[in-house]
């Protein structure tokens, strides 16, 4: 698979299948193996094109739940070329500075390749050129299996009712990396991930002598996940109000946007010279504060 980047594009993800490996190699005479080991050949050269396309992300999907259904002298060759792949790419991929990371279920893989897999994992952790993603015995329908069965096995040990299992039950809230940036303010307590964070803290305040969260979000909030500029709340859908939009693009709905008003920021990149004195900076601290502990009420709109 050959991808190209025009000037215009803002690509920056891409995921491929490796599909038909097999046949390309039987329609020429090889043995199916043959096919799987010029695909992984042609995984290196896609991985070398990535940074001067400007791909940041690259997944491979290599190995799904229901390619187990191949015959066994595929299926052993295809987990020799795993390991042989890893062992031979380690040093390259460091080197080049990507990121490999793995999905899916590990455990029917061998417990050497597994090894392995963590232990490339390890090594490229640092790494940010390119963000590669293996899929390996990764599968929708698997996915929907495993959460299935992990569902009933919270029912049966109480943690989950039945009347809570529904169609809902999860806010997800994205782009919440301008808490960390200082155009918009921040790093400030009273930012969303800070909010976030502070739920966590309300969820453990079950237990004694542990400082309760003004808002008291136990009630509501079940669990929080954090991802690469993403916050997901998992909830009781029963005590939460219906969806609303909010105004983020500029289109009037029911509720304005909870950030930083923007002739603040203007103000705020105009007269920057002025914040190397103290009092400003602390004028500009309590205005922040007033601003998102008016706002923070708002937030409440989405609990009962």
């Amino acid at each position: 698979m050959l991808v190209r980047k025009s000037r215009e594009s803002d690509l920056e993800h891409v995921a491929i299948i490796m599909d038909g490996n097999g046949r390309w190699a039987q329609n020429h005479g090889r043995p199916r193996l043959f096919g799987h080991q010029a695909g992984a050949r042609r995984v290196r050269e896609i991985v070398e094109s990535c940074p001067d396309l400007g791909i940041k992300y690259l997944t491979i999907f290599a190995f799904s739940t229901e390619n187990w259904k191949r015959t066994q002298l595929e299926v052993s060759g295809l987990m020799k070329l795993f390991k042989k792949y890893i062992y031979k790419e380690t040093q390259p991929l460091i080197n080049a500075g990507v990121r490999v990371r793995f999905i899916g279920d590990r455990l029917r893989l061998e417990p050497a390749l597994v090894n392995l897999m963590d232990q490339l994992e390890q090594l490229t952790e640092n790494n940010s050129v390119v963000n590669l993603t293996i899929a390996l015995n990764y599968g929708g329908r698997d996915e929907v299996t495993r959460a299935t069965k992990r569902m009933a096995k919270d029912v049966l040990n109480g943690k989950l009712s039945i009347e809570n299992i529904n169609d809902g039950g999860l806010h997800v809230v994205e782009d919440v990396h301008p808490s960390y940036q200082k155009h918009y303010g921040n790093p400030y307590k009273y930012s969303f991930i800070n909010f976030s964070k502070k739920t966590i803290d309300d969820i453990n305040s079950t237990f004694p002598n542990i400082k309760r969260f003004k808002y008291k979000m136990n009630k509501f909030v079940y669990s929080v996940e954090f991802f690469e500029s993403i916050v997901a709340f998992k909830v009781n859908r029963n005590l939460c109000n219906e969806n609303e939009l909010i105004e983020n693009t500029g289109l009037k709905s029911f509720h304005k946007d909870t950030t930083l008003d923007i002739a603040f920021i203007n103000f705020r990149n105009k007269f920057k010279n002025l914040y190397k004195y103290k009092l400003i900076q602390k004028i500009e601290r309590l205005f922040i504060k007033f601003f998102y502990r008016r706002k923070s009420k708002k937030l409440k709109r989405f609990f009962k």
